[in-house]
């Protein structure tokens, strides 16, 4: 189902007003629902209008020191056009890595809902987005030169089969430290 629009056209003749005809045309504009996710790779949001589930054309890389965040910013749009909600999902952390998802409009922790059964949003309207912060810290003993991948989807509720991802890729800088000795 979605919006209908009619037209009537009616046309009499000039020279004899009992002649006379009416046409009457209707459209239905069908109901097409779509997440667009985009990720900021350092100087512009990447993705849009790029539908996919494994962020291919769609992604971001960052490296940095143990203990230090990477940040990440993602926008969810509504490439629908009706209004929607989506679920996200998405990679969690490990001992090496710590994973966190902030909904920015709130400062909310999502965290426990995105990596657990998927963060709900509020509805969106079409042509509306919503951003989401995704941090990624490598701990104190993460070797240097390690990567990990954090991949986020969003799940139209409406219709589950539209489905867009992004691809966030943290890699641990390698830091060479002198070991101050002296070796004869």
């Amino acid at each position: 189902a979605g919006a209908v629009a009619s037209t009537l056209v009616m046309a009499m003749s000039v020279g004899d007003p009992t002649k006379k005809d009416a046409v009457k045309a209707t459209t239905t504009a069908l109901v097409t629902y779509r997440p667009d996710l985009q990720i900021h790779d350092g100087t512009a949001y990447v993705g849009d209008n790029v539908y996919n589930t494994t962020g291919a054309g769609q992604s971001a890389a960052k490296t940095v020191g143990n203990g230090a965040a990477a940040t990440y910013l993602i926008r969810l749009y509504n490439d629908g056009n009706a209004a929607d909600t989506f679920k996200l999902t998405g990679t969690g952390g490990n001992s090496r890595w710590q994973v966190k998802y902030v909904d920015y409009s709130t400062g909310t922790d999502i965290t426990g809902a995105v990596t657990g059964p998927g963060w709900t949003t509020p509805a969106l309207g079409a042509a509306k987005h919503r951003l989401i912060r995704l941090e990624v810290t490598p701990s104190a003993g993460t070797a240097g030169n390690t990567s990990v991948s954090s991949v986020l989807t969003a799940t139209s509720v409406s219709d589950g089969t539209k489905r867009d991802a992004v691809k966030a890729t943290t890699t641990c800088a390698l830091v060479r430290k002198p070991d101050g000795m002296i070796h004869n």
